[in-house]
């Protein structure tokens, strides 16, 4: 449930808000941006500090809401600012950098720093991941 309704509605959310304030060119939107970013880090530093579920689970929903949010803005703002011609090759090379320094590493990051620091009743692999 976490993980299909937080990111869809935040971007959709994140769309209409910067939809609101002009697009994506305007200097508001990058605020917006910045202040979805500063909430989905807050709720991200909370998260590996929380033992009850529920709590768990809803600081998890708002990391995902506000961290989707910044997406279209931010994807419209990084197409922007290049030509016509490198747009197809610069939202590509996004892309793979997104998967390769990003969600590649995650879950051995997150497995080999839980084996170093403990075996599964370790809690600085989520620590380390929410962290970073």
């Amino acid at each position: 449930f976490v993980c299909i309704t937080a990111p869809v509605s935040g971007v959709i959310w994140g769309g209409y808000v910067v939809d609101k304030v002009g697009g994506y060119t305007k200097p508001e939107a990058i605020e917006i941006l910045f202040r979805n970013a500063v909430y989905a880090g807050g709720f991200g530093l909370l998260i590996p500090l929380i033992d009850t579920f529920f709590i768990f689970m809803t600081l998890c929903w708002f990391l995902l809401f506000f961290g989707a949010s910044i997406v279209p803005g931010l994807t419209g703002i990084m197409l922007n600012s290049i030509g016509n011609y490198p747009k197809a090759v610069a939202n590509s090379l996004t892309n793979i950098f997104y998967h390769l320094i990003g969600y590649f590493p995650a879950p051995f990051l997150y497995g080999f720093i839980c084996t170093i620091t403990g075996g599964s009743k370790s809690r600085w692999g989520l620590r380390f991941l929410m962290l970073f």
